[in-house]
């Protein structure tokens, strides 16, 4: 079990959010599920401060979760 903050999908530029079974979706995390447009749309200072103190999990496996995972680093 993990426990973070909120949880970036990164899971290709035109996926969205996926559809999940009822009970096992966003809906039963308590925190922030977002896209990585959304945090990739960010500036730097805004996704600076939006991600400060925060457990983050990148869920994707290519560039652009990757890219976003370090920056979170």
């Amino acid at each position: 079990v993990y426990q973070v903050d909120f949880v970036v999908l990164a899971l290709g530029r035109y996926s969205g959010i996926p559809k999940f079974l009822l009970g096992k979706g966003p809906e039963v995390f308590h925190g922030e599920v977002i896209h990585f447009k959304d945090y990739a749309a960010m500036d730097y200072e805004v996704a600076t401060k939006y991600i400060k103190g925060k457990r983050i999990v990148v869920v994707g496996a290519k560039r652009s979760a990757l890219d976003i995972a370090m920056e979170c680093c």
